[in-house]
């Protein structure tokens, strides 16, 4: 894979959010220059072997909620070979007891291993509450047993988890949305991952943690019959807008400076399992933009921090996927402005103007807060040698799927 040099990049403490780098060629060979040619200065190159190396490091979550199986078999059909996928399901039971057929089925006919796990595992829930994970993250079901609150960001924490205590030899992790209608896609989402994994590895020198997240260009929509090629989703449109303004105000540059992320609701995204052991997640559709807050309050706050470096990659395939509504593109970007509005790192000013659009959309009324989203603590706080016995042991939904699943 072939990637533009991005032209600035920005730097908040030890955190670099770098600008945009664009897929220049899917594929870049497997000889010659593995970086930069002094010829061709405005490129960078990542060669099949590279990548090769990062991919069998890899495992891949892939959060699903109720989505038909043929859309399912065809997003594991787009994971590279040698990463592992982990379904973290919150389906009905049914549907999950289908994806579980499709998982063994495409595991079968592929030659490959895979892990699943359903989101209301009570067994799970006991293994991460007496792991230490705090009350905030259990509810309980109909039948009055702990179970695991719903949300993406909730299932994204037990991928990490699962990759961390039951394939450690795995060092990246990376997330891809079960609901993508095109499977090329996501292979080039898995396959930038291993790209920029490898050229923040190359420019830092190893050392330091590295996330990678996905811009694609464009999100297609049927409007009057017609393909119209939006440039963003809407609520990424929202997100983006106010996490820059956020970085211009830290910063002290003009906003129109700085308009560095694109990535703010970036699902498909990617990081070393050390990064993701670090951080906070927050639940819901929070999960996304709140990974940008959490690593600021980390630099802005006292105490040591580590290098963390933001790669945001440009990929050529655009974004299908199914359109689930205006009201939930309006939650969306409500629950990540939600979290920003009471971040540590958002000015007091930049926390009146996110109180007042919100209301000027109709998400708040007069005098009324957003509320108080739950954060939960970070998967490397807990114990984890508890939590992987207890997993074995009681989740009963845990399943695995052929021979290098162990």
């Amino acid at each position: 894979m072939r990637l533009s040099v991005p032209p600035k990049c920005h730097y908040f403490g030890k955190l670099r959010i770098m600008d945009v780098n664009r897929v220049v060629e899917l594929d870049a060979g497997h000889y010659g220059q593995t970086t930069q040619d002094p010829e061709y200065p405005q490129t960078q190159a990542v060669l099949s072997q590279q990548l090769q190396d990062i991919l069998r490091d890899m495992a891949i979550v892939v959060p699903c909620k109720n989505e038909p199986a043929d859309i399912l078999e065809g997003v594991l059909s787009g994971i590279p070979h040698d990463c592992l996928a982990i379904l973290v399901s919150n389906s009905d039971q049914a549907q999950y007891e289908q994806e579980l057929q499709t998982l063994a089925e495409f595991c079968h006919s592929a030659a490959r291993s895979a892990l699943a796990i359903h989101q209301k595992d009570v067994g799970a829930a006991t293994a991460f509450a007496a792991a230490g994970m705090p009350d905030v993250f259990l509810t309980v079901d109909d039948n009055g047993c702990p179970t695991i609150r719903n949300g993406k960001g909730e299932g994204m924490l037990i991928g990490i988890a699962l990759a961390a205590v039951m394939v450690p030899e795995r060092r990246y992790i990376g997330f891809v949305d079960a609901d993508n209608l095109v499977p090329g896609a996501v292979h080039e989402y898995c396959t930038s991952f291993a790209a920029g994994l490898a050229l923040s590895a190359a420019d830092q020198g190893g050392g330091q943690d590295t996330m990678v997240r996905i811009s694609w260009p464009s999100k297609p929509k049927v409007r009057a019959g017609q393909v119209v090629f939006d440039r963003q989703g809407r609520s990424s449109h929202v997100v983006n807008g106010w996490l820059n303004r956020l970085l211009a105000d830290i910063s002290g540059l003009p906003a129109a400076d700085l308009n560095i992320v694109t990535t703010g609701n970036a699902g498909e995204h990617a990081m070393s399992v050390s990064l993701g052991l670090k951080l906070r997640l927050a639940g819901g559709y929070a999960v996304e933009p709140f990974h940008y807050l959490d690593l600021l309050e980390q630099q802005l706050g006292s105490g040591h921090v580590d290098r963390v470096s933001i790669m945001q990659i440009g990929t050529r395939n655009p974004h299908f996927h199914r359109d689930k509504g205006d009201e939930h593109v309006r939650g969306m970007w409500a629950q990540a402005l939600s979290v920003m509005y009471h971040s540590s790192a958002t000015p007091t000013k930049l926390r009146g103007d996110i109180l007042a659009f919100m209301v000027e959309q109709g998400r708040l009324g007069q005098g009324q807060e957003p509320p108080q989203h739950r954060i939960y603590p970070s998967i490397g706080s807990l114990d984890l040698a508890r939590l992987d016995l207890i997993l074995r042991e009681q989740a009963t939904s845990l399943q695995r799927f052929g021979p290098k699943a162990d």
